[in-house]
């Protein structure tokens, strides 16, 4: 065994040594510790500093160490070593995290953990580090919800209350040595700038910090990210915590403090303040799924009933606390936090089943931010119109004309006057149309063909297409306007790709309004099909949404030439070799097959179709597709279910079958039947379900095709019983009653 004095003579030599060093001599010394690791635990203060010095000269080698190293610095950042001592470890540490494989780290998770017990409250600077540590740790470490609930718990007692004086303090703060299953979590992405500033300061005494405020600032920060990076990656368990972290009506959640309590101090500093607002925006960005089904919860139960009520108040708090700090927290970079935050719960609320008047104080102050956009910076500016757009796709103010005409008369106003870059311009015309749609008729139609005017003759290519994307909005002004808009917007869209995109968004919308003329209406498809075979995949896509909504108008599905046109190219981009095509290609076909009516079919049409739909097969790994489900390329679950789909419809809608068609659609039905199966994806089963439901609905296929029908009907009886998805259960479990 070796003795202490050699490792100290090897760790000196290291230090003294280390821009000179063998790999040689690094494996040496690392031997040396794994050699006697008793003896390295029983060192003297005094030289335990020496060995991390050395260590931390060995990682400055970009050399990731033993195991043995790890287990060395764990054991000095523990308690019942000095403060000195666990802060040097844990600087190391933080190196050794970043290096080491996830493999590595998870082993020790409780002991990585544990390093945040035995840490007085006042001591801020080993507190902030020990929770940089776990910060940096966090993604690598296998985490519980007792982790979780732990760390609510330490949050709650030892760090909320480090923003009030400890005259004012709430409640007594329980000791963090209590703390034994410590949780965090932190992307690999973190940037160094956020770590510590106590990172680089000497290891005197925490009295010697220079400032309180920068010490209760730097553990608020370190610990607001942690639960910012708890709540994307286990918010299941931090949504059981979520009534101590939020301010609630309840007598049985309240806290004494919450996270709003960070922005209502004066002690932490503008890092920690923009911390806490990122961590209240996570936290409820990823709990908006319990939101949600909170909000659809019946009242069968009375806990489910309390849950909504007080999630319902927790929500109208939010909202109030958030227009409250707007309106007070003036600084640019408050504002785009607290804007954010604002844009956050627009999306997460789920506002038909809350009480009314629950955003009135935020849209507000939202008002009052937005008539001063001419006197704010770009940041401001671009987040005040993003969270604009949150408001206007929640539908908040659609009930409310006069807050639609003063918001976007201001936003007119910055348009007019220059305010806005050519960004902020086009998304500010683009709110401005969504408020409009919910402006009366002839105000409306008024209000759009000014602003189009105004903008489609300053001869820019970017105000242009602004002016298109205003008449996508509105098409029944778009289709009022003089024709040659469109020819001279085709040919603009053939040298910029953006313009490409909403010229085709605005044909999207044209090709359902009724009042286009027969020309017009023909070289739009032109140009829909121009965009379909285009080599850009942004484009064909843009261009298959518009293939989508021509073919769901029965005035263009009653011209055979265009139909079979648009049918072709659909099929071809089966082929694709981009998912997101496929997928597009085939709701454009499914929907087709779901929109055509039978008076609009005769038997050589249905045939036709029929035989189209046999096509909506793949090339997979060289070999040509059979028409099987499971031949699709890629086995993408998406497109999938649209070819399910499609099988359903025209099975549906079977016309004077001959024998080779009733044997086709004897497989349709089987294959139908296979995709019943419980390991598939549930989609995939509800839809088989519900197309075979519809092919049944078809006397022929029903008389033609019995001698599958036992089959499928144990196919559906298999898919009942085992299927974990309800919706799938019920579906089948309807269509077998029915059979």
């Amino acid at each position: 065994m070796r003795t202490d004095a050699e490792i100290l003579q090897s760790a000196e030599a290291v230090i003294d040594h280390r821009s000179a060093l063998s790999v040689h001599h690094l494996d040496e010394f690392q031997k040396l510790l794994r050699d006697d690791l008793k003896g390295v635990a029983q060192l003297e203060p005094q030289h335990r500093s020496t060995l991390l010095r050395a260590i931390n000269s060995l990682l400055s080698h970009n050399i990731q160490g033993d195991e043995e190293l790890l287990d060395i610095c764990l054991s000095f950042a523990s308690p019942g070593h000095t403060f000195g001592t666990r802060k040097k470890a844990l600087k190391v540490l933080v190196q050794l995290y970043s290096k080491k494989p996830k493999k590595e780290i998870s082993a020790r998770t409780s002991q990585i953990v544990g390093c945040l017990a035995g840490i007085p409250r006042h001591a801020t600077s080993l507190l902030s580090l020990a929770l940089h540590s776990l910060l940096v740790a966090m993604t690598k470490l296998a985490l519980t919800a007792q982790h979780v609930q732990s760390f609510v718990e330490l949050f709650m007692s030892n760090i909320l209350v480090l923003v009030q004086s400890e005259d004012k303090s709430v409640r007594k703060s329980a000791s963090i040595s209590s703390f034994r299953s410590v949780i965090s979590e932190n992307s690999a992405e973190i940037s160094h700038d956020w770590r510590s500033r106590r990172d680089s300061v000497s290891d005197a005494e925490e009295g010697e910090h220079s400032s309180a405020s920068d010490a209760t600032s730097d553990v608020i920060l370190q610990a607001c990210m942690c639960l910012s990076q708890l709540a994307k990656m286990h918010i299941k368990f931090v949504f059981n915590h979520i009534f101590k972290l939020f301010p609630d009506t309840s007598p049985t959640y309240s806290s004494p403090l919450t996270l709003w309590d960070i922005l209502r101090s004066d002690m932490p500093d503008i890092r920690a303040k923009l911390s806490a607002i990122q961590c209240i925006q996570d936290t409820l960005h990823f709990a908006r799924p319990f939101f949600v089904s909170s909000a659809e919860m019946t009242q069968k139960s009375i806990s489910y009933t309390s849950l909504s009520y007080t999630l319902g108040a927790l929500l109208m708090e939010s909202h109030n606390a958030t227009a409250s700090f707007l309106r007070t927290h003036t600084d640019e970079q408050y504002q785009v936090a607290l804007l954010g935050l604002a844009g956050c719960l627009f999306s997460v609320t789920p506002y038909a089943k809350m009480a009314s008047g629950t955003s009135q104080k935020l849209c507000a102050q939202l008002r009052e931010v937005v008539s001063s956009l001419s006197s704010q910076g770009e940041h401001v500016r671009r987040s005040a119109l993003q969270v604009l757009r949150e408001m206007v796709d929640a539908g908040i103010c659609k009930d409310d004309i006069v807050y639609c005409r003063d918001i976007s008369s201001y936003l007119l106003y910055e348009i007019d006057h220059s305010v806005f870059t050519s960004k902020e311009q086009s998304i500010a015309i683009d709110l401005i149309a969504s408020m409009w749609t919910y402006l009366p008729g002839p105000e409306r139609k008024e209000s759009v063909t000014v602003l189009f005017g105004k903008l489609f003759e300053q001869n820019n290519v970017e105000a242009t297409r602004c002016s298109l994307k205003l008449l996508a909005l509105h098409s029944d002004v778009a289709a009022d306007q003089d024709t040659s808009i469109l020819y001279t917007s085709h040919q603009l869209s053939k040298v910029d790709v953006n313009f490409h995109l909403t010229f085709l968004e605005l044909l999207a919308a044209l090709v359902a309004e009724q009042n286009v003329t027969d020309e017009t209406l023909f070289s739009i498809l032109d140009w829909v099909l121009e965009g379909v075979l285009a080599q850009i995949e942004s484009v064909k896509l843009s261009a298959l949404s518009a293939a989508r909504s021509a073919l769901g108008n029965a005035r263009i599905r009653s011209n055979t030439a265009y139909t079979q046109g648009l049918e072709e190219a659909l099929v071809e981009c089966l082929n694709d070799s981009s998912s997101a095509i496929k997928h597009r290609a085939g709701l454009a076909l499914a929907d087709y097959l779901d929109a055509i009516q039978l008076h609009e079919i005769d038997e050589a049409k249905w045939r036709m179709l029929f035989d189209m739909t046999l096509r909506m097969e793949v090339k997979e790994k060289g070999k040509v597709g059979t028409a099987l489900l499971r031949d699709l390329i890629t086995y993408d679950a998406k497109v999938q279910v649209h070819v399910i789909r499609a099988y359903g419809s025209i099975l549906e809608k079977c016309q004077g079958m001959d024998e080779d068609a009733i044997q086709r659609a004897k497989r349709m039905l089987l294959l139908l039947k296979d995709e019943l199966k419980p390991q598939l994806n549930y989609k995939i089963q509800w839809n088989a379900a519900t197309a075979i439901a519809k092919a049944y609905t078809s006397e022929e296929i029903y008389k033609e095709c019995s001698s599958v029908t036992a089959e499928v009907l144990q196919g559906l009886v298999e898919c009942e019983s085992k299927s974990r998805n309800m919706k799938v259960s019920e579906q089948a479990s309807s269509l077998k009653a029915n059979d």
